[in-house]
């Protein structure tokens, strides 16, 4: 285990500590930690990490009120893993231990023209909003948004050329 001290500027100056592969208190092999306090508040934060690629796989925060609190006040996690784009996000969860309460948000996504791009997104509700992409000018540019209950909502694209007639160029 290593320990710093750090603090910037007129801030508070905070005590980081790392805990990591191989270490003799180390978590598990694929993760490792930073727990960060400062005035009396604690915050954790774990990476997991897919061994075979040696990518996140994914990010928890949890956050103490109390240095000495064993349960957080909250949790955060980011999971990760989309095959053709390992740093895209596929799901958020947010967790109130003492309350009971969480709330889930899942992504899906494709990649399309080199970039990936989100297609649908599903809220705590189960409520789902799907993303389309239709424009061949653009296609990376949503052209319609549609909710869970049908409602659509499309947009177009346009180019706009700047500077003189004699040196434009197309879109």
């Amino acid at each position: 285990m290593r320990l710093s001290l750090r603090g910037w500027g007129n801030l508070v100056p905070y005590e980081c500590t790392y805990r990591g592969f191989g270490e003799p208190d180390a978590l598990a092999s694929d993760e490792f930690q930073i727990v960060v306090l400062r005035e009396g508040y604690r915050s954790v934060m774990t990476y997991k990490v897919d061994e075979s690629t040696g990518l996140f796989s994914r990010l928890e925060t949890e956050y103490f009120a109390d240095r000495g609190d064993a349960q957080p006040e909250w949790r955060l996690r980011y999971d990760y893993g989309l095959d053709d784009d390992p740093l895209a996000i596929t799901g958020v969860c947010l967790v109130y231990p003492l309350e009971n309460l969480s709330r889930e948000w899942r992504y899906s996504d494709i990649r399309h023209a080199g970039t990936t791009l989100l297609t649908s997104v599903s809220d705590p509700t189960n409520v789902r909003v799907a993303v389309e992409y239709e424009h061949a000018a653009y296609p990376v540019l949503p052209s319609a948004i549609v909710d869970g209950s049908g409602n659509r909502w499309e947009w177009t694209y346009s180019c706009v050329l700047f500077g003189s007639l004699s040196g434009a160029r197309g879109c």
